[in-house]
């Protein structure tokens, strides 16, 4: 069954984001449509992939049993702060035990945060969104 989910913007406040000194980051868990995710950023890039843009992806909490799938239609954005022209992309995923995240290895370039006029990064301040359009479970 294909659900729009009710309160599904999940919005990550990264504060003090120029010292965030380790490979990867995840935020709290989210509960949305009575599902658990969590948004995983890569500040300087998922590993070497990307070493000059921010990765952002979405991770399925809930995703352990080998039998269960969600398929999840959904956004992830880093909010412009000044502008409001965020940088965001979409996709369509299966979240599934084997591959329980997803997202973009370069949603921003580090170029783009580190421009104060584009303002992705304000008093040091990050916003990450996660967006969940639609979503439906398999058992």
């Amino acid at each position: 069954m294909i659900k729009e989910p009710p309160n599904r913007i999940m919005t990550w406040k990264i504060e003090n984001f120029s010292k965030k000194d380790k490979v990867l980051y995840a935020s709290q868990v989210y509960v949305v449509g009575e599902l658990k995710w969590k948004i995983l950023i890569y500040p300087n890039g998922f590993y070497n992939e990307a070493p000059k843009a921010i990765s952002v992806f979405l991770d399925s909490v809930d995703c352990i049993a080998p039998d269960y799938k969600i398929f999840v239609d959904f956004k992830l954005r880093i909010r412009d702060q000044i502008n409001n022209k965020h940088a965001e992309e979409r996709a369509k995923h299966w979240f599934s035990a084997s591959c329980n995240d997803w997202g973009f290895s370069q949603l921003l370039s580090r170029r783009d945060l580190e421009d104060a006029s584009k303002g992705f990064l304000v008093d040091d301040t990050l916003i990450v969104e996660a967006e969940i359009m639609v979503m439906s479970t398999v058992k």
